[in-house]
């Protein structure tokens, strides 16, 4: 959900402040993974279902794009367009 994004966008700077340096990344990476891997099988099934070729692929994918735009909002939430981005996933996915 976008408001997660909106709601606190110091922690989000922290966040991935903290993810970008290799050392902790190493240290939080076990707990991350845990944490995302039910998110990650779910859509990966959902595209499965949905006859992508390669599901695993556009899972990466479909979270890349996500990555990419958490940071440009973070790194400029007063001009970045994000309902608008939000609708033009919500449409690659229909």
């Amino acid at each position: 959900q976008v408001s997660i994004l909106k709601s606190n966008i110091k922690n989000w700077k922290l966040y991935f402040a903290m993810l970008m340096q290799p050392p902790v990344f190493k240290i939080v990476k076990p707990k991350l993974y845990e944490v995302l891997s039910p998110v990650i099988i779910i859509t990966t099934k959902y595209f499965a279902s949905k006859g992508y070729k390669n599901p695993e692929v556009e899972t990466r994918f479909l979270f890349a794009i996500l990555d990419g735009i958490f940071l440009n909002y973070i790194n400029d939430s007063e001009n970045f367009q994000l309902d608008e981005i939000k609708n033009k996933i919500i449409e690659m996915y229909k």
